[in-house]
């Protein structure tokens, strides 16, 4: 392959910061957290596409706006709210304790460092329950099943994570975009079979510590994905962590975050007054 001087495509690269565009890709979201690009000078008829490489910092919340409800139910259904951040396994569990003995004496939450799991204790003797009914709940970093509950009875009773807690978050993210997502044959799965188009253009591992820059490389470069469309004149993106198309974009909390991205191009010459394509 050498694409750089094929009579029929050329390789260009498209550079994106965030701070490039004072543009949203939803209204009411931060341009850091979803930055939408036009591009006004030039109409890319396009062939094949890939993200080169990213630089992210690791400043997004592990319990975001999103993904930091669970219910506890004592005969009814109380949601429990943590607030956002990066809370380590004790300061959550202190959090939890707090939350549910508002509304249910003697309730304690406690978290284990070397079983990395919660244990939850019900002082009272009744029938309770933990549920987490859909993805946008605490599910895995409690260390639960999505859509699971799980009951226990009686006083001193117990309800211990099923799964290790991802106390830290995924162990990578998802780059997305709602504009090329559809076109690009990048695809997770979903529990939802009718969960629409995937937007997923890319996953990325954590492989820092918060505070440091994710520096992510494409790690197959010669394998390229087809292009289904023909054209665009803008592009979006935004991260989500792990395999959740389904939470508002990650806060970034305004730092800026890039992307090189490679696009093979149909190669064009202008002759005679119109485009004309080499090799036709």
């Amino acid at each position: 392959m050498s694409y750089g001087v094929d009579s029929t495509l050329q390789y260009t690269e498209l550079l994106f910061d965030s701070p490039g565009t004072t543009f949203s890709g939803q209204a009411g979201t931060a341009v850091n957290d979803w930055p939408f690009y036009y591009f006004t000078t030039k109409n890319f008829d396009m062939a094949a596409i890939k993200v080169i490489s990213m630089e992210i910092p690791n400043v997004f919340d592990t319990v975001n706006s999103v993904s930091r409800t669970f219910i506890y139910n004592n005969g009814a259904d109380n949601t429990i709210t943590i607030a956002t951040g990066n809370p380590t396994g004790a300061q959550l569990a202190t959090a939890i304790q707090s939350a549910i003995s508002a509304i249910s004496a003697g309730f304690t939450c406690t978290w284990d460092s070397t079983t990395l799991k919660f244990t939850f204790t019900q002082a009272l003797a009744i029938s309770w329950s933990l549920k987490f009914p859909s993805k946008l709940t605490m599910y895995a970093t409690l260390g639960f099943s999505v859509l699971g509950s799980y009951t226990a009875t009686g006083a001193a009773s117990t309800i211990v994570s099923a799964n290790i807690a991802q106390i830290t978050g995924p162990y990578y993210l998802q780059l997305n975009s709602r504009t090329a997502g559809p076109f690009i044959e990048c695809n997770s799965t979903d529990g939802n079979p009718g969960g629409g188009i995937n937007p997923t253009i890319c996953r990325i591992p954590i492989d820092v510590n918060k505070g440091a820059v994710i520096f992510y490389k494409d790690p197959t470069p010669d394998m390229w994905f087809d292009f289904i469309g023909s054209r665009f004149q803008y592009l979006d993106f935004y991260l989500t962590l792990g395999n959740d198309q389904n939470t508002v974009p990650l806060d970034m909390k305004g730092s800026p975050w890039s992307i090189k991205l490679g696009v093979l191009t149909q190669r064009k010459v202008v002759g005679q007054g119109r485009a004309v394509q080499i090799g036709a």
